[in-house]
């Protein structure tokens, strides 16, 4: 990433992963400064997502 001179990152950027593991998914995230918080996502919340 190039950045004028005096300028900072906004810290805007979002890289979020989804991990099916073990019979639990997990959606993975960072927070805007340091952490990794996580979700858990239960089945019922994926049973009427169409992918395609």
């Amino acid at each position: 990433m190039c950045l004028e001179p005096g300028t900072e990152p906004t810290g805007t950027d979002l890289y979020a992963s989804f991990t099916p593991q073990g019979g639990w998914n997990t959606l993975r995230y960072p927070d805007r400064k340091f952490l990794l918080l996580g979700k858990d996502v239960r089945p019922e919340f994926l049973a009427d997502l169409t992918v395609g």
